[in-house]
């Protein structure tokens, strides 16, 4: 039997639901151990991959969980003759682990020496492209765009949000805000837009587009230097010469498994690079005399979040703050689901986290009992309150949305169950792909498998989900949403590690369906065209009572005061 432990790859069948198992009954130990390796650390290690516990990217915790894994196999002699793995590291410890246990396995890593090439070449051109985007950014906002600072500002309302390339001119995290809120909170309200995923070649045009929209914005650019930007570069080497104390957890020692991710560039080096940004922008803020009523950050406790956090905690210490979670958290993705006491400890929370609705209260308190939670409107979500004028299609045909996640592997798998539907005409397949990734890598996927019935969608999801039949996703929102909509729903099992369900625990089974990739979705659907036994209105309608706070005077109370 082959365990392969690699991060991102596919677990085998034998051993994935226990993989799944494992990850969530770690969780406890865990954050005892990243408390341990936290402590006295500095900013460089707050802004690194690693503590980040974004598990998306960071390999830290399938790691401590593959190696647990591990532990329990042997416990319950299902010894796999080979195991495979992609870090050197683990394989020391591992093999260490056997050795002094008198275990044979064999650990293999597939084409180490190049890899290993390969990643330096890949450090260095990645430190070079920062380098070189974010000088051209700077000489193209200073020299081009030539905005004058903002001053004489008072008790003004700062609000953190992403430009994405299909997101510029389009609102996508707080929809609704301005329609809600008076005239003169409406002019309180600057925006502080982090570019993301935007061409060196569109930055120029993207400015203008945030210039000539109707919001107001105060921009990084205007408040920091050449220097700042040399010394945020400079994070690429500061990480690698952090001190790993005390990593030893249940007889392995993850002192070279932490230091290998610290010398890995291709995750999160843009995030540090920004972080460290981030906060020479609100440093150089300070001197200004603008006054700040509130700052509000779009939350999901990623390393800009604590940068952004820290910046403020330091520099505007008596400012209100607001971490705003406007998203349904993936289950088992550390650092959406929970804040830490340790994170609070060194300034790395707001002072107050915001959910949108009360069901998500409990679970954000489990390892941070001392920042308060509130639910604050649910804006992205707030259609799902309104209602909808009934009609019929004229279509015979059945709609069903395919909503991917934001990782391409995971999207891939779950196109790749479109082969299912090869022969059959009565189905209109609409892919709404993940706003951070690029359609054409989903279409020249499908050309690939010659499957060329559907279409792709960038429209807003409360334009598409009311009109659809049935749902297919993974990790996503638009899986709660759904649900709420009483659409039929199908979730796509990850099998390239750790399940990353939206939907909470605490919702009905019967509610909606587990796809395996080696089921047959096609007739899934097919057997799915009733509706499900014990669905009714009055159980979706507490559901999204619980789950999607709606626009009203409290929640907007909560979010702006």
């Amino acid at each position: 039997m082959v365990l392969d432990l690699r991060f991102k790859k596919k677990i085998s069948e034998d051993y994935i639901d226990l993989f799944n198992k494992v990850s969530t009954d770690s969780i406890d130990d865990f954050y005892d151990f990243f408390n341990k390796i936290s402590k006295n650390q500095p900013l460089d290690w707050w802004l690194s991959s690693p503590a980040s516990r974004y598990n998306l990217s960071s390999p830290l915790f399938h790691n401590f969980c593959s190696i647990n894994l591990v532990k329990i196999l042997i416990k319950e002699n299902r010894i796999p003759n080979l195991i495979i793995v992609d870090s050197k590291a683990v394989k020391v410890e591992l093999t260490k682990y056997f050795n002094n246990n008198n275990i044979k396995i064999k650990i293999i890593i597939y084409n180490y020496y190049l890899n290993f090439f390969k990643l330096r070449i890949k450090n260095i051109i990645i430190f070079l492209h920062q380098l070189f985007y974010r000088v051209v950014q700077l000489l193209i906002f200073n020299f081009f765009i030539k905005i004058k600072k903002i001053s004489n500002l008072k008790n003004i309302i700062i609000i953190d949000k992403y430009i994405f390339p299909k997101y510029i001119d389009k609102e996508r995290y707080y929809n609704g805000l301005k329609e809600n809120i008076s005239q003169n909170q409406i002019n309180q309200i600057y925006f502080i837009p982090t570019l993301a995923m935007i061409q060196i070649t569109d930055l120029y045009k993207t400015y203008k587009k945030l210039l000539f929209s109707e919001e107001k914005y105060i921009f990084k650019e205007n408040y920091y230097t050449f220097s700042s930007i040399i010394y945020s570069l400079f994070h690429y080497f500061r990480k690698r010469n952090i001190k790993i104390k005390d990593a030893i957890f249940n007889e392995i020692n993850f002192c070279n498994i932490i230091k290998e991710e610290l010398s890995n560039d291709t995750i999160a080096f843009f995030a540090g690079v920004e972080s460290f940004l981030t906060i020479h922008f609100i440093k150089n803020l300070k001197k200004t005399n603008i006054s700040i009523y509130k700052v509000i950050d779009w939350f999901e406790n990623q390393t800009i979040d604590k940068a952004w956090n820290y910046g403020f905690n330091k520099y505007f210490p008596d400012v209100s703050s607001l971490g705003y979670k406007g998203m349904a958290p993936s289950q088992m993705l550390q650092s959406e689901m929970y804040t830490l006491e340790v994170e609070r400890n060194n300034f790395f929370l707001p002072k107050k986290i915001g959910v949108i609705g009360r069901g998500f209260i409990e679970e954000a308190k489990r390892f941070n009992r001392n920042t308060p939670v509130i639910v604050c409107p649910a804006f992205r979500f707030d259609y799902l309150w309104k209602k909808r004028s009934k009609f019929k299609r004229k279509e015979e045909k059945l709609k069903i949305l395919f909503a991917l996640p934001i990782t391409v592997d995971q999207s891939i798998r779950i196109l790749s169950k479109l082969i299912d539907f090869e022969n059959s005409n009565n189905y209109e397949i609409l892919i709404k792909p993940h706003p951070t990734t690029k359609d054409e890598i989903y279409i020249n996927y499908l050309d690939s498998i010659k499957f060329r019935n559907f279409s792709v969608t960038n429209l807003s999801t409360n334009l598409i989900l009311p009109d659809i039949d049935f749902f297919v996703g993974g990790m996503s929102s638009i899986s709660l949403e759904a649900i709420c909509l009483g659409k039929k729903v199908i979730i796509v099992n990850n099998e390239l590690g750790i399940n990353y369900f939206t939907i909470p625990k605490k919702i009905d089974k019967n509610l909606y369906l587990i796809l395996k990739l080696t089921n047959n979705l096609f007739s899934l659907i097919k057997s799915y065209k009733t509706p499900i036994e014990n669905v009714n209105k009055n159980k979706i309608f507490e559901i999204k009572k619980e789950f999607f706070e709606p626009i009203n005077d409290e929640s907007m109370k909560n979010f702006f005061n």
